[in-house]
């Protein structure tokens, strides 16, 4: 809670600071106080708004990215040997036989039996990942959501710690080192632990921004600006998909997609972007606050 007086609405039409300086029987909650301060979406919320969904552009890619830097091309190969081709031979079609059950029912082995056709190198084809080993794959894909489950519980305590910038901040830099510590990871169990400190960092970093962002917004703007947060993790989706189809090596993907984290970054060391109030009052931080609400009014 809070005190603040009943003028600062039209302290803010008038371009005068907001005089925070109320008699001490009148108390407002933070959110009437925001309330009471921004009554418009101006310029200065919607650049917060868009900086603080830049950083989430990560989120949806490091979730899906093994769709595409782990995927099975269980239809581009061809046979190497004697096995392999009289398989071939004793079909006498070739349109079903480069298939999942052509390779697994008949126990073929990669590199001796035969070689991926693919242009896209993945990791399950460098590592040997398929048919009784395609459960490595899963592991690597889903291990994420455990880290992403640690994030979230451990989540709520961090922010009352450091605050929701730096929290979203720290979940953040998390991501983007273990997307470019995956560009050069060297085998399958490096991977796995790359991929579920990604969870654990970009757990933080969505539920943090989010958090953050709803705090800075008014009521009557959270529904249209927790709707705008989600475009953020859909536009990570396409720039994942634009990525993959543009670059062959999966090496090279986790690489570029660490880049767009970057980039992504850059709008919080070029805009003042305020604290949550509702951290700093946790705080005892009042003055803070009330210059948070100052700036807000503006």
């Amino acid at each position: 809670m809070t005190v603040i007086s009943n003028d600062m609405p039209s302290a803010r039409k008038s371009g005068k600071s907001c005089n925070i300086e109320a008699p001490p029987e009148e108390f407002l909650t933070i959110e009437e106080a925001v309330d009471l301060v921004v009554d418009r979406l101006s310029v200065k919320l919607v650049l917060t708004f868009v900086a603080v969904c830049c950083t989430v552009f990560n989120t949806s890619a490091a979730t899906y990215i093994t769709i595409f830097t782990g995927y099975i091309p269980y239809n581009e190969w061809q046979c190497v040997s004697e096995k392999c081709s009289d398989l071939l031979a004793s079909v006498g079609s070739s349109n079903d036989f480069y298939s999942y059950d052509t390779i697994c029912k008949n126990d073929l082995v990669a590199g001796s039996d035969f070689n991926w056709t693919s242009e896209k190198l993945t990791f399950s084809m460098e590592w040997g990942f398929y048919c009784k080993t395609e459960a490595k794959l899963s592991l690597v894909s889903s291990i994420i959501f455990i880290g992403s489950l640690l994030g979230l519980l451990l989540s709520t305590g961090l922010y009352d710690w450091i605050g929701r910038k730096k929290g979203a901040m720290f979940g953040s830099f998390l991501v983007l080192m273990s997307l470019a510590a995956s560009s050069v990871a060297t085998n399958y169990t490096v991977l796995l632990l790359l991929r579920a400190i990604s969870g654990f960092g970009l757990m933080v970093n969505y539920t943090g921004s989010y958090c953050w962002i709803l705090e800075l917004a008014p009521t009557f703007l959270r529904n249209p600006i927790s709707g705008f947060f989600t475009l953020g993790w859909t536009a990570g989706v396409f720039i994942l998909i634009g990525l993959s189809k543009f670059i062959d090596h999966w090496h090279n993907i986790y690489l570029a997609v660490a880049v767009v984290n970057i980039l992504g970054l850059i709008p919080f060391f070029l805009l003042p972007l305020p604290e949550s109030p509702r951290f700093s009052l946790i705080k005892g931080k009042k003055e803070e606050a009330i210059k948070t609400l100052q700036l807000l009014a503006r």
